[in-house]
């Protein structure tokens, strides 16, 4: 009982959760997906609240983002079912872009096909509410969005991050320059040179393309273990927003004189 009421006091004497910000950027042609995920755990409740908002990455870099000013709000269950069951969902109902290049979800396509593989890479970051910055913009035929900037995602002053590959479409890709290979190799032989057809008969046993059932069988699986990676990488990136509890400076103490900061790294020769 003692113990109980001594862990009791240690845990309304730290200092409060925190809301803070879980950045989903999928890199695919600009403009992509980008998801904003704002959690505020919710204690007393035993639960949380996340509102949803989506929009499109200006830049490569991740640090300009256009998002839609009104977001989904969502009360998820502090279990481990309700984080996965809001996972789940996020993913296979979740925001979806429209651009030129089709259509950007973060669900991954479940047949394979030259015209949709899903994202090829995505990142996940964990954001304090001092990193994200959004103002309200209209364009010029009235639609409003937010204007937001964000850390760059090849900056690591986030407080977590994860980053993602989708084999599937790795697999994909590489199916398709073998392919292409064999048929540079074709004309090679149609060219009628011999310089050419000596180059083409040399290069005849290199690697061939899977047959149909195996490509399928093999580009399902890698599909699978990307979205597997996905939703682990998200349960994982929610459980550290639940116990967000802001920034803190490490205690230094006082400044150190300017001649102790000119003396040489320990273990390291004076001159």
């Amino acid at each position: 009982m003692a113990r109980y009421l001594a862990e009791t006091i240690c845990e309304l004497a730290a200092p409060p959760l925190q809301p803070c910000f879980i950045r989903v950027q999928v890199d695919q042609e600009l403009p992509a997906l980008s998801v904003l995920l704002h959690v505020r755990p919710r204690p007393l409740t035993a639960g949380l609240e996340i509102a949803v908002y989506s929009g499109t990455g200006q830049d490569e870099e991740g640090e300009l983002v256009h998002l839609e000013p009104e977001g989904t709000l969502f009360a998820v269950p502090h279990t481990q079912a309700g984080l996965e069951h809001f996972v789940s969902d996020l993913i296979a109902a979740g925001p979806a872009e429209w651009d030129e290049t089709g259509r950007g979800t973060l669900a991954l396509p479940t047949q394979a096909s030259p015209g949709d593989r899903g994202w090829s890479r995505l990142q996940i970051d964990l954001l304090p509410p001092s990193d994200v910055h959004a103002t309200l913009r209209v364009r010029p035929l009235g639609k409003r969005y937010l204007r937001t900037s964000m850390p760059a995602l090849c900056e690591d002053n986030n407080c977590g991050q994860a980053k993602l590959r989708n084999w599937a479409a790795d697999y994909a890709d590489g199916q398709d320059a073998i392919k292409q290979s064999i048929e540079q190799r074709q004309k090679e032989l149609a060219s009628g040179t011999l310089e050419a057809a000596l180059r083409a008969v040399n290069n005849r046993e290199r690697e061939q393309p899977d047959g149909p059932e195996v490509f399928q069988r093999k580009w399902r699986a890698a599909r699978d273990a990307a979205e597997a990676e996905l939703k682990a990488a998200l349960l994982a990136m929610l459980r550290q927003a639940l116990r967000y509890r802001g920034r803190i400076e490490f205690p230094v103490g006082a400044p150190a004189p300017a001649a102790a900061e000119a003396a040489p790294d320990a273990g390291q020769p004076a001159a």
